[in-house]
């Protein structure tokens, strides 16, 4: 049980230092038998009480005589205390105890009669330094007419604190009567001092990092932090050990409580909000340097007059920390007392005082009115157009009250609505709603939509006259020159991104980015070209308005409200850093209130309670026994390029490399012969697809097939023709008038598989005529997926939709399905419900892709 060096030769126990206190702590109270070699005894009682230790001191012809009432006795160490053996009795002692007694009997032990003789000169040295540690303890007979005999005046200890070039200067003076001394002064042998005293003084200066100046005879601190925890505690530590002097100047230097603005103004003048705080506690001018304190979590910032603020639990300071920050106020206008804003910051600035009770807050009637009208604009007068009234649903008529409410207060906005929810024909409503005062619209859609988008105006909006920018560069160049009659511009990423030149002399009252997420790179021609477009309102439509990264989100602000979320780089320190890296919940909270007023979305299990049920199931395949050598052997292969280039450091110099291997690991999970024209050995998954097709077709249901290899549709096209199965195909290289006439003629009856290529039929099409969707092969981000999905679950759907999800066992394909669903939060966290998304693969998870 106890602890132990372990047994001599006569298999004795030999004790650890740690198992005499276990020891002798059992033992307590007891006799035992044992043998010590500094003792005569081998019957021990082991003691609870103090050892009858003793000393006299006796004067000597003014001389002074300390006396022991026993000699040296020996003692025993041990880790928690140590022990003292006085007659065959075994005492435990502390170690300041020991420290004490131990030095005297060494002293003693020294003399014939046990003694120590201090003479007149040095009995100063004894009364400070011994005497108090032997009366601490009750060692010593009183000593009163020592007192009498020497100069004895208790200490009074004075601290005179200043500020020299920002350091804090204390100078200690120890006073005896009228006798001063400063604490580097040495001990004079006609005073008696309390040498124990001063060191203590002396030691709480240095505890709080003051540092010796012999020069100057004082202490110096120039350590901030040091000196903020010394303003904030070490001042009342020193009144309790003397008396405080301090000069103006040090105490200018306190610590004072965060103290936030009592009023605050705000009114609306020439499109610009100003904010106006109540400045009479603190200067403005150093909030943006204190809020950065406090956002790297500092316990206090100090001030220029070199005082320092207190930001310890300051829950009022995080309010205004958060306000202020959040508004991306510069110190040039804090200084001014006066913030100048955008407009569009209303709403946030709303959402940032939500809450604010300690804070008197006077709004004008302009600013009032904005933030009236946007809380309630369902409740507007804004009427739908006639001839859509019992067209459009009720969500769908709310979301035209939105994009008209913004629209009339000129800010714009991300529709993000799920797909299939028909963001197009409330783009077309509002449009329509416009026709009158003749102001032209551009809308920027992929190559596959835009005889969509010319169609759907037709249907839903024929009074405006559309007109489509294509065909040869001075075609389009006449086209952009036609301005009479001409309400809406249709044109293409692609095509926008080489006219913009002649579009530097239009000015557009709406700009609209269609499937928006061809913007989410900022640093595409996609995304510069379109923010360049000369308009008075912007909307961008997305039904995935993030997909990899938060700055995707970005992105889009800067194209619908440039500015409103900041630089990308103050983005990415804000916002982007903070949730992706750390997982921060408060962040991932501001930014969704800053961003929704400006983001509508909705899904569609809460908006369209009539539309038919999606049920989505996995189906597994084994490989074929050649299929699964195959992938193997070159699973084997990259994972020895990888362990490669684990070991040159080379990882993110390499990814496009792995993501080489893994997409050669997916093909062969499809089928190997899509890029190995002799294999033979065949495809359990694609066995499995075709049997589930061909049950699927007899039992009357029309199937979307999407897959990302255009070779492994190839493949699946003569199994089907095999089975005399009528088909239509689509991929990136099909136009959009051949697009729209093959999904027209399926929602018609005409064939029962349509294969897609998931890259370019993912978006845009309306393709209710399936009601199974088969997913040939998972990609990285469901959300590409969900879409897929709603060609066939949307408006007009009147059928269960089954979704399949074709999965090879044992291999990367299972892994892909588990990353997808670690993913799939982001978008519920700083939008709304039911999005999904997948973030940018990090190292970890690529390396977890080729794992076992």
């Amino acid at each position: 049980t106890y602890a132990f060096y372990g047994f001599d030769s006569s298999r004795n126990l030999i004790l650890h230092k740690k198992g005499v206190d276990d020891f002798f702590e059992l033992c307590k109270g007891r006799t035992i038998s044992a043998q010590l070699d500094f003792s005569d005894h081998t019957e021990l009682f082991i003691s609870d009480e103090a050892p009858p230790i003793h000393f006299h001191l006796t004067n000597q012809d003014g001389d002074y005589r300390l006396q022991n009432s026993l000699y040296n006795p020996p003692f025993l160490m041990g880790a928690k205390r140590n022990y003292c053996l006085i007659d065959g009795v075994i005492y435990p002692i502390s170690f300041e105890y020991f420290n004490t007694v131990q030095p005297i009997f060494a002293c003693t032990d020294k003399t014939e009669d046990g003694s120590v003789l201090f003479s007149k000169e040095n009995i100063y040295q004894f009364v400070t330094l011994i005497l108090p540690r032997l009366k601490q303890f009750g060692l010593i007979d009183d000593v009163a007419d020592l007192y009498e005999k020497i100069d004895h005046v208790p200490l009074h200890t004075k601290l005179y604190f200043d500020i020299e070039e920002g350091d804090v200067i204390c100078k200690a003076v120890f006073c005896y009567g009228a006798y001063e001394a400063d604490s580097f002064q040495a001990q004079t042998n006609n005073l008696f001092r309390d040498v124990r005293e001063e060191y203590r003084v002396k030691q709480k200066l240095k505890s709080y990092l003051f540092a010796e100046r012999y020069l100057t005879s004082d202490f110096c601190l120039k350590d901030e932090d040091a000196m903020y925890a010394f303003y904030t505690t070490g001042l009342q530590a020193f009144r309790e050990m003397g008396e405080i002097f301090a000069t103006d100047e040090f105490t200018k230097n306190s610590v004072t409580p965060y103290r936030k603005p009592s009023k605050l103004g705000i009114t609306l003048q020439g499109g610009l909000l100003e904010v106006r705080f109540d400045t009479s506690s603190y200067d403005l001018g150093e909030l943006s340097a204190i809020i950065e304190a406090f956002k790297d979590k500092k316990k206090y910032h100090r001030l220029r007059d070199g005082s320092f603020l207190s930001l310890e639990g300051s829950d009022d300071f995080l309010e205004t920390a958060t306000l202020i920050d959040g508004l991306n106020v510069s110190e040039k206008d804090l200084k001014k007392g006066i913030i100048q804003l955008p407009k569009y910051s209303a709403l946030y600035l709303e959402e940032l005082l939500e809450g604010n009770s300690a804070m008197v807050i006077e709004r004008d009637s302009y600013y009032q009115k904005i933030i009236d009208d946007f809380q309630n604009f369902q409740k507007t007068n804004f009427r739908v157009p006639k001839s859509l009234q019992k067209i459009l649903r009720d969500y769908q008529k709310g979301g035209y009250k939105w994009l008209k409410t913004l629209s009339q207060m000129q800010f714009g906005g991300i529709l993000a609505d799920d797909m299939g929810l028909g963001k197009t024909i409330q783009i077309i409503t509002l449009l329509v709603s416009e026709k009158d005062k003749q102001r032209k619209t551009l809308i920027v859609c992929p190559t596959s939509l835009v005889y969509n988008w010319q169609n759907e105006i037709q249907k839903f909006g024929s009074e405006l006259k559309t007109l489509i920018v294509a065909g040869q560069p001075v075609k389009r160049r006449e086209l952009l020159r036609t301005t009479e009659n001409v309400d809406v511009y249709i044109t293409t990423y692609d095509t926008l991104k080489r006219d913009l030149e002649e579009y530097e002399d239009i000015d557009f009252k709406y700009l609209v980015a269609d499937e928006a997420q061809n913007i989410k790179n900022p640093l595409t021609q996609n995304a510069r070209s379109i923010k360049s477009i000369q308009s008075e309102v912007r909307f961008a439509l997305t039904g995935t308005p993030i997909e990899n990264s938060l700055i995707e989100l970005w992105s889009l602000f800067d194209f619908v409200m440039p500015g409103y979320l900041y630089s990308a780089a103050k983005f990415k320190k804000t916002y982007e850093s903070p949730i992706i890296k750390d997982g921060d919940k408060e962040k991932s909270t501001q930014l969704k209130k800053q961003i929704s007023p400006f983001i509508m979305r909705r899904i569609k299990k809460d908006v369209l309670k009539e539309l038919p049920e999606k049920v989505e199931m996995t189906l597994y395949a084994d490989m074929t026994e050649e299929q699964r050598k195959l992938y193997v052997a070159y699973l084997m292969r990259a994972k020895g390029d990888l362990q490669m280039i684990l070991n040159d450091n080379a990882f993110e110099t390499s990814r496009l490399k792995i993501l080489s291997h893994l997409t050669r690991l997916r093909q062969i999970c499809c089928h190997p012969i899509v890029f190995l024209e002799d294999y033979k050995g065949g495809s359990g998954k694609l066995d499995l697809t075709i049997e589930t097709l061909l049950s699927t077709i007899e039992s009357g249901h029309r199937v979307l097939l999407f897959s990302q290899f255009t070779s492994m549709l190839a493949v699946i096209m003569e199994k089907l023709k095999q089975n005399g199965i009528e088909y239509f195909y689509l991929d990136g290289s099909i136009e959009s008038e051949m697009r729209m006439s093959m999904a027209n003629r399926f929602n018609e009856g005409e064939k029962s598989v349509f294969l897609i290529s998931l890259k370019a039929g993912g978006t845009g099409l309306n393709l209710i005529g399936a009601d199974v969707v088969i997913h040939y092969d998972p990609w990285w981000n469901p959300a590409v997926m969900d879409q897929a999905s709603d060609r066939a679950h949307r408006i007009g759907q009147d059928r269960m939709v089954q979704v399949l999800n074709m999965i090879t066992k044992d291999t990367i394909e299972e892994k892909i399905v588990e990353l997808q669903n670690k993913k799939k939060c982001l978008i519920d966290e700083v939008i709304t419900d039911g999005g999904s998304m997948m973030n940018k693969m990090t190292k970890e998870e690529l390396l977890e892709l080729f794992a076992e």
